[in-house]
């Protein structure tokens, strides 16, 4: 509560507010937002999507491979012990804010075939240069500053942990672009429901 006091949870809300007006400006049409969706909406029929991220990347992975499932895609998460090979044709969607994590998965999936997409903070990094469609999300920098969050807050660096920005912008995201192929699909929630896990 004294944290709260002294302004460092209004500080966060300001963060992700300054960042979240960055996909404000991303409708998705013709821009990075909307190679992205059509990326996955117009992917093969008999393709799949492999899913992939580190950490709490990965666990934003996780989720919109879940939702992709509930749409009616072939989508797996890699490392799961059911995942099958990737083959030439499927889409490998790789999540890393630094760019930096997942390479050897990505050069292998790319030596295959496989159409790489990601989503980072940095569009000059291993991965920006190994994918075929990137979507840039703010909130990760190249290197952290070792400084005590009292310290952060005053130079003006944001306060919140390591990617966090990164990882909550990347979830909204992949939620819209979950809603924007669930209308062109024409699901309903019946159709998704009749999907989902009931065990």
């Amino acid at each position: 509560m004294t944290l709260i006091n002294h302004g460092v949870g209004k500080e966060v809300l300001e963060e992700l507010k300054r960042t979240l007006s960055y996909l404000k400006d991303q409708p998705l049409d013709g821009n990075q937002a909307g190679l992205f969706t059509e990326a996955i909406l117009k992917n093969p029929l008999r393709s799949r999507i492999f899913v992939t991220g580190k950490g709490r990347s990965g666990f934003m992975g996780e989720a919109f491979a879940m939702r992709l499932v509930h749409l009616g895609f072939n989508a797996t998460v890699v490392g799961e012990t059911t995942a099958p090979p990737i083959s030439k044709g499927d889409a490998f969607l790789v999540i890393s804010g630094s760019g930096e994590n997942r390479t050897k998965e990505t050069e292998t999936a790319k030596k295959l075939g496989a159409k790489i997409i990601l989503i980072t903070s940095q569009k000059d990094s291993t991965l920006g240069r190994l994918s075929d469609v990137i979507m840039i999300i703010p909130g990760r920098g190249r290197e952290d500053p070792e400084r005590t969050y009292s310290e952060r807050r005053l130079k003006g660096i944001p306060v919140v942990p390591l990617g966090t920005v990164f990882e909550d912008l990347t979830l909204l995201f992949l939620d819209s672009v979950i809603g924007y192929i669930a209308a062109a699909k024409g699901q309903s929630e019946k159709d998704t429901g009749a999907r989902h896990d009931n065990l």
